[in-house]
């Protein structure tokens, strides 16, 4: 937290060698789960979850968006001022507390997943364009992945996403990388689809 303050007091941070680095071009983020959480960082019961549990039951779109940014930003304030005592640096962040929207629902959840594949693809045809190989999705991934992820993901957030989504796609796709590189095959379309009986399959073309 000492450090934090240096950082953002006097815009520089000088290491035990006395080596300094400026801040003064940068731009610093700090994210936080603050605001979700059933226990504080004592393991103490936290009402942060309950509370936002029953805000977005809130029925009006606008004052739901407007009472989830006040809870966020409470509760960071709550964190700073009560549990972890260093006001100080709260006041330093001052009122630059940004509530992102809330992952609420199969809705919202969809759109990430959506997201995260097209980025896949995008990385894989970049990392493997050498080769001419491919790799698409059939509209069913993104439905199963819903159904099978989205109360992990909700729980969890982009992490979340990003862990269901290597847990179900890394060792498919790295198992068909590997027998293709054994059998020097290139110009290699994949598909990955649903199998019927459940999970997921890669098909080459």
């Amino acid at each position: 937290m000492d450090i934090y303050l240096q950082v953002l007091d006097d815009g520089r941070l000088t290491d035990s060698r006395g080596q300094t680095i400026f801040f003064s071009e940068s731009v610093i983020i700090f994210t936080s789960n603050l605001g979700t959480r059933a226990t504080d960082s004592a393991g103490r019961p936290s009402g942060e979850k309950t509370h936002l549990d029953a805000v977005m039951k809130v029925q009006d779109p606008a004052q739901r968006a407007a009472q989830v940014t006040e809870h966020f930003v409470t509760a960071v304030r709550e964190f700073f001022i009560h549990e972890i005592s260093r006001a100080e640096l709260l006041n330093r962040i001052g009122s630059h507390i940004i509530a992102f929207n809330y992952i609420d629902g199969a809705e919202a959840t969809g759109r990430m997943i959506a997201a995260k594949l097209r980025d896949i693809e995008t990385n894989f045809r970049d990392k493997f364009a050498h080769l001419g190989h491919r790799l698409s999705f059939s509209p069913a991934v993104a439905g199963y992945l819903l159904d099978r992820h989205h109360i992990h993901i909700a729980n969890f957030g982009g992490r979340g996403l990003v862990n269901a989504i290597d847990d179900e796609l890394g060792g498919l796709l790295a198992d068909q990388m590997l027998w293709a590189e054994k059998h020097g095959l290139i110009d290699i379309s994949y598909v990955v689809d649903t199998q019927t009986h459940g999970g997921l399959l890669c098909r080459r073309t």
